[in-house]
């Protein structure tokens, strides 16, 4: 099944402005560029699951719940909270609670060159032979564990010599971390890892040999989800008082009645529960930062809501309509699963990063550029390619795209073929209901047919094909022939050159992610569509 056009599928080359869609035929990026245009930065989540800043006219290659990479498309918005990520500021009220920030301790050296013959902490296996400071293991399941250093949420850099290594196979675990890492020569090593919990320990079966000069330094903070700002992350540590433990600000301006979106990244502390609550219209849900779950308690249902991951963090956000012009952002430490209120110790809490309230009903990425004090709005992305006109092959083909919608919202958003006008085009398109898909075919001004499907969940990514030839139009979506028309019209020959996420002339913008999408200059049987769309 040759495609003249593959935008995406892991493959995406990216510059200002512009954006590189990808031939299949001979496997090389086509030089014709779509067109890229957002007149302010955005941010979007890396591989490594951090949030990174992306520069203005960049288009946003998102990996968030995707391996592959996905064009995100989003709206303009405004994060109308002026300090988002400084919650020390006196700009955030704290009621219950203080903000630890950690960024002065990181640098910070807790084993330096670590005596294993006489540093009490570590606990040797009978394996294990000491002498001068230096470790030896010859014999089965030996380990050397360090189990009191780390604290979990920090990130901690190891660095070992193994320059007396002779033979065999040594590890370095930490504790309860599903990773670690094997050293099979000699030489000097260092490490980064982040614990869930406490602890990392050496550990071999076969080593024959030292280890000498181990030290162990903490490097960031709280480990911010922010790969542009690394010790930016603050910990929300409750009072000893029996109370709320709160975060607070009032006062943010909005349209009277609207839908408001609050979002924060937070991970567990010593506490695993966290409140997110739009006090204005009085909702907000209990969250869940072990098992990343919404609570089965609510002070009262917000319109939405969603939980992510993002690298070490959650991403959590509510919805609600607020009654009049003002809302309130309020994030709650919480002890348990409905107990907003509680004996605090003084100590505990859980660690936050990255606070937007938008006058939108879905979350978008973060709204941040590294200065405070003040709203910062990120522009809607739009993008687009024009002379297409020897690739697309007007009278017949299939336009394929794996996309997710942001929200099942009321407004149309559209994917398209078109000459660059409304009067000749073939769409597929979410028009505005609830988990509803659908496709529009217009030639001549006339509107040959609109069919929608009800399908599961187009929040997620679904592999949707529109097949196109005179007489024969079919929409497929995960596997299914979910539509189709068998007496319709369709554009004439060379008449489309334009790939647009809009409804063709600029109207309808798709907000969404898109991982992958292709152009056929010719229509593929019913088996190679099932093969093509089924997840």
């Amino acid at each position: 099944m040759a495609n003249t056009l593959n935008l995406g599928n892991s493959k995406w080359a990216t510059k200002n402005g512009s954006l590189l869609g990808y031939n299949s035929e001979n496997d090389n990026f086509k030089p014709l560029p779509f067109t890229v245009t957002r007149a302010s930065a955005s941010s979007r989540i890396n591989k490594l699951g951090l949030i990174e800043n992306v520069t203005n006219n960049i288009a946003t290659i998102d990996y968030q719940g995707n391996v592959n990479g996905a064009l995100l498309t989003q709206p303009q918005s405004t994060n109308l909270i002026t300090y988002p990520v400084s919650f020390g500021n006196s700009y955030w009220t704290k009621s219950g609670a203080t903000i630890e920030a950690d960024a002065s301790t990181a640098g910070a050296e807790v084993i330096v060159n670590g005596d294993f013959a006489t540093d009490t902490d570590w606990v040797k296996g009978s394996s294990w032979t000491i002498g001068g400071g230096l470790a030896t293991s010859n014999g089965t399941s030996s380990y050397l564990e360090q189990s009191s250093v780390l604290v979990v949420g920090k990130t901690y850099e190891i660095t070992f010599d193994l320059s007396n290594y002779v033979s065999g196979t040594l590890w370095l675990h930490s504790t309860k971390y599903e990773s670690s890492s094997q050293y099979t020569s000699n030489g000097t090593y260092t490490l980064q890892i982040i614990p869930k919990l406490t602890g990392f320990y050496f550990y071999s079966t076969s080593f024959n040999g030292s280890i000498d000069n181990v030290s162990v330094k903490e490097v960031q903070g709280f480990t911010s989800p922010s790969a542009d700002y690394t010790t930016s992350a603050y910990k929300l540590v409750e009072s000893s008082a029996n109370e709320q433990h709160r975060l607070d600000r009032s006062g943010l301006t909005v349209s009277s009645g609207a839908d408001v979106t609050c979002s924060i990244f937070a991970k567990k502390g010593e506490r695993n529960w966290i409140i997110l609550y739009e006090a204005e219209s009085g909702k907000g849900y209990y969250f869940d930062l072990v098992n990343g779950v919404k609570g089965t308690h609510f002070i009262a249902a917000p319109e939405s809501y969603s939980i992510e991951a993002v690298g070490s963090y959650w991403k959590i956000s509510i919805t609600s309509a607020v009654p009049s012009t003002s809302a309130r952002f309020i994030v709650y430490n919480a002890k348990q699963d409905g107990e907003i209120s509680y004996q605090g110790d003084g100590t505990s809490g859980v660690y936050i990063y990255g606070s937007q309230l938008e006058q939108l009903s879905y979350p978008t990425s973060l709204i941040y550029n590294g200065v405070e004090g003040s709203t910062v709005t990120r522009v809607a992305d739009q993008v687009s390619q024009t002379g297409l006109s020897g690739i697309i092959n007007s009278v017949e083909g299939v336009l394929y795209s794996e996309i997710a919608a942001l929200d099942n919202g009321t407004s149309t958003r559209s994917l398209t073929l078109s000459d660059g006008t409304l009067n000749n085009r073939l769409t597929i398109r979410f028009p505005g209901a609830d988990n509803v898909i659908g496709w529009l075919i217009v030639t001549g001004g006339v509107v040959q047919n609109s069919l929608n499907t009800t399908t599961t969940n187009i929040l997620l990514q679904n592999k949707v094909a529109l097949k196109w030839k005179l007489n024969d139009v079919a929409l497929w979506i995960n596997g299914v022939e979910v539509t189709s028309d068998i007496t319709i019209n369709v554009p004439s020959t060379n008449i489309l050159n334009s790939l647009r996420f809009d409804d063709g002339s600029g109207g309808s913008d798709f907000y969404g992610k898109t991982s992958d999408l292709k152009i056929y200059n010719a229509i593929l049987t019913d088996s190679e569509l099932q093969t093509l769309t089924t997840i």
